[in-house]
């Protein structure tokens, strides 16, 4: 399963000093504007053999000046009892998006998310 899109961005929105929750968002936007995106999901595991082939989770999403920032964790193996030797390969991926629904993922090498 890939990472999924809500409404019409992911920029962060706040209310003074607290940060709203997606529940919120929806009650002040409005039912019709906040909905799961139709593509689901905009951002896959890699292919086969891929340091994120086996799944993909966690994301957190910025936006810095015109560009969002994607940060996600991501195995290249998943065993299927969810063994803890599962997290030896987990890693942190970033990607780039002009406009939070298309997303690059960074070409350089992810970086270990445990020593």
């Amino acid at each position: 399963m890939g990472l999924m899109a809500m409404g019409p961005s992911s920029e962060a929105q706040r209310e003074g000093d607290r940060t709203l929750s997606v529940q919120q968002l929806r009650g002040l936007a409005g039912a019709e504007r906040w909905a799961a995106y139709t593509n689901n999901p905009v951002l896959r595991p890699g292919a086969k053999g891929a340091w994120d082939a086996g799944a993909l989770g966690s994301m957190t999403v910025l936006k810095a000046g015109d560009v969002f920032h994607m940060y996600y964790e991501a195995w290249s193996d998943r065993g299927a009892n969810g063994d803890s030797v599962d997290y030896l390969t987990l890693q942190i991926g970033h990607a780039t998006s002009p406009d939070g629904v298309n997303w690059t993922k960074d070409p350089l090498k992810p970086r270990p998310a445990c020593p």
